[in-house]
């Protein structure tokens, strides 16, 4: 019987032979952090350089991605090919925010300013306004807005754009709801319908049929907060999923349609396009927490260990696993030695990522309202590098299935490359979406 070396892991981690571990095995008086994270004093470098997005004429935007796991703040700039060159990263760990909203002002504020604090230091630039994300629940609603030129003859311009997006503040939404995200799907000028492109074009009566996404006035209220607490603002508030998106797939595969399901720690986003625009977005409160839940209550493991567990040994498929590998451990102020297999292991996590997926899947089919994904799903978030986990996708769905990681509109030569090897990571894949969004995003 072949034997995997978890117990010898855990009883080397209590003997201090690896002590960043430590906190896995006995519970930290001080507060533990992952291997790698960044946390600084949360002062501003002296002479620092101010980051003011309303004008930013230096071209640098922040995003700021506030998980239910890390906060990551990510600088940034374009560069003469467009591409993101990534100038500073900070992290921190995220204890203030349940099932993707805000739950603990005082932690979230906390972790906040130390990622920002971080990633202030690495470029000594002074953030005073981020992109930010929103990972609460959403709703869907389709509308129309409508607006009347005064001067028809005009070209039609991103401001007229703008102002119809505005109009669309004073329409009626479910109560304790508002929009945190809205994107037309055609545009109609003097009731000529299906216009995908109307700049430059002329007419009077402007109307477009959005797709808006609603969040939790309180959640939202709470996240504003948060950041400002932390000494910063926020410019704009994007939706995870789309945010994820952004970093992970191109402008011909939302031509040709495809879905992102990104797999957080407390929450799972789902993003669908299809001919180059978001017909659906939407949360599902379930994540990667509630696998390692299950693998706790199965092993008897506390819950770092679990977490440990699953991402050294874990797999969606049993199938794919040899039935002799048996994993070997002790629970936390256990004497005796304790074993699961590999098999038994892949079957807990099957069980809760096929409900996970199937119910991603089955918001993505009424999304697409009998459109096809010619390119299929892509899975990202800190969850999606489990084993096989595209075998299972496509098993479930039928759709070709793939793992994407932010890298692809990454600068990854010269001065950015010494990120790209730390990013080319789906953990990071929204924070380096709302850095896009925050650079290329005008109306």
């Amino acid at each position: 019987m072949k034997k995997k070396g978890l117990l010898a892991m855990f009883e080397r981690f209590s003997s201090g032979q690896f002590p960043q571990f430590k906190s896995l095995w006995t519970e930290d008086k001080e507060t533990s952090h992952e291997p790698g994270l960044q946390t600084t004093s949360t002062a501003a470098p002296e002479a620092a350089m101010p980051v003011i997005l309303n004008d930013n004429p230096n071209g640098i935007a922040v995003g700021l991605d506030v998980g239910s796991s890390k906060v990551v703040a990510v600088i940034g700039r374009l560069d003469t090919n467009r591409q993101i060159e990534v100038l500073g990263i900070g992290e921190a760990l995220s204890e203030g925010l349940t099932r993707g909203s805000v739950s603990n002002l005082t932690k979230t504020t906390t972790a906040i300013k130390e990622a920002l604090a971080a990633a202030s230091k690495t470029t000594n630039l002074e953030i005073n306004q981020v992109i930010a994300n929103y990972s609460g629940v959403c709703n869907n609603l389709d509308q129309r807005g409508v607006i009347i030129r005064e001067d028809m003859i005009r070209d039609i311009r991103a401001e007229d754009i703008i102002r119809l997006k505005k109009e669309m503040e004073g329409n009626p939404y479910p109560a304790g709801e508002q929009i945190v995200y809205l994107e037309p799907q055609h545009f109609i000028i003097d009731d000529e319908p299906d216009i995908r492109d109307p700049i430059g074009m002329s007419g009077q009566l402007f109307e477009s049929d959005f797709h808006v996404i609603t969040g939790e006035v309180t959640a939202l209220s709470n996240l504003h907060k948060c950041v400002r607490q932390a000494g910063s603002g926020i410019k704009t508030i994007y939706p995870t999923a789309i945010a994820s998106a952004e970093a992970v797939v191109c402008e011909e595969e939302k031509e040709e349609g495809i879905a992102v399901i990104d797999i957080g720690a407390a929450v799972t986003s789902i993003v669908v396009y299809k001919s180059g625009i978001m017909r659906y977005a939407n949360t599902i409160l379930l994540g990667g927490n509630s696998i390692t839940a299950d693998i706790k209550q199965f092993t008897g493991l506390s819950n770092k260990q679990a977490e440990l567990l699953k991402k050294t040994y874990g797999s969606v498929l049993p199938e794919y696993s040899d039935p002799a590998e048996i994993i070997q451990y002790k629970i936390l102020n256990g004497t005796k030695d304790r074993f699961i297999s590999k098999v038994d292991l892949a079957l807990i996590i099957q069980s809760r990522m096929e409900e996970l997926i199937g119910a991603a899947y089955n918001d993505i089919v009424q999304a697409l309202n009998g459109r096809s994904l010619t390119c299929g799903i892509v899975f990202t978030g800190g969850d999606s590098a489990l084993q096989n986990l595209r075998k299972l996708g496509e098993q479930i769905t039928g759709l070709k299935c793939h793992a994407g990681t932010p890298i692809l509109h990454l600068k990854t030569d010269l001065f950015g490359a010494r990120f790209a090897e730390k990013l080319n990571n789906p953990v990071y894949a929204t924070s380096i979406g709302l850095l896009k969004m925050g650079l290329t995003k005008l109306v």
